[in-house]
């Protein structure tokens, strides 16, 4: 993972916050796409309990309105949605 900086990390439930949490640990950008209105609260909360090392306060940490924005500068995306075959094949159509 040498060359990953920005990561993005669709769909932001208990699995995708916890790789939202690895990645911010290590330092590096990432953004985080999820269609509920609640998404970016309960990603903070979850990092937050982790401990102070996984809550970076210093932007590295953004949530998009779209997958598109979240995805445009990201070097690795990880796709933690719900187990939907359907949902996950349209999306990933639109990339």
């Amino acid at each position: 993972m040498q060359n990953i900086h920005h990561v993005t990390i669709l769909g932001a439930g208990t699995i995708g916050a916890s790789w939202a949490a690895l990645f911010c640990k290590h330092r590096m950008r990432v953004s985080v796409y999820d269609p509920r209105d609640d998404a970016e609260a309960l990603v903070r909360d979850d990092l937050q309990r982790a401990g102070p090392d996984f809550l970076p306060d210093d932007g590295l940490l953004t949530f998009h309105p779209t997958p598109e924005q979240a995805v445009a500068q990201a070097d690795w995306v990880q796709e933690s949605g719900p187990e939907d075959l359907i949902r996950k094949r349209l999306t990933a159509d639109n990339f």
